[in-house]
């Protein structure tokens, strides 16, 4: 160097992530999936999203399957689960067959 030089560097801030789990349990089948994306489970029950995204769960029974419910992280009953993802969560949904299968 034959002169003085100027430097200047910008750090920018690594966004913290936090990890959604989601596992099927009962005799039954679906899929569930979540909004924003990620989750699309039969394929990928695992997703991360930065810290506090709102993240809304859909479960949708397979043919002869009914959806029961939601188990685990802030989530319960048998609609929409919406998880505010202030940390690492774990949800459960839940599956069984449809039980009377009569032609009435």
């Amino acid at each position: 160097m034959s002169n003085d030089q100027v430097v200047s560097a910008q750090f920018d801030l690594v966004p913290e992530m936090v990890t959604l789990t989601v596992n099927k349990s009962g005799r039954g089948d679906g899929t569930v999936t979540s909004n924003p994306g990620g989750i699309d489970c039969g394929q990928v029950c695992v997703a991360t999203f930065l810290k506090d995204t709102q993240v809304t769960l859909t479960a949708v029974p397979n043919v002869l399957s009914v959806f029961n419910e939601w188990r685990g992280s802030d989530c319960n009953g048998n609609g929409t689960c919406t998880i505010t993802m202030d940390s690492d969560k774990s949800v459960q949904a839940h599956f069984n067959f449809i039980l009377n299968l009569g032609t009435d």
